[in-house]
Formats: C-alpha cells, sequence, structure tokens
C-alpha cells in the first residue's frame, strides 16, 4: 500500500480542500459585518 503523503502534488491539493470549506466564510464575512454594523448604528440613534 503507498503512501499518498509520498506524492508531491498533495500539499497543493490539501490547500485546495481547505480553501473550499472557508470560501463561504471568505465570502459572507464581509457582508454580515456591513449588515450588523448597519443594524447597531440604527439601533442607536434611536
Amino acid at each position: 500500500m503507498t503512501r499518498i503523503s509520498s506524492d508531491p502534488a498533495v500539499p497543493g491539493v490539501i490547500l485546495a480542500g481547505a480553501c473550499v470549506p472557508a470560501a463561504p466564510a471568505v465570502v459572507l464575512f464581509p457582508l454580515f459585518q456591513r449588515f450588523a454594523f448597519t443594524n447597531l448604528g440604527s439601533g442607536v440613534r434611536g
């Protein structure tokens, strides 16, 4: 049985596999931040 980690292409595959689940968080975070701060600002004003 061969070890997959001996393949030189594996680090790139691991990075791609780590980036795919993180992409929605990177996209949604600025949107959520803008939404949260606008709501907080309107709540403070009254």
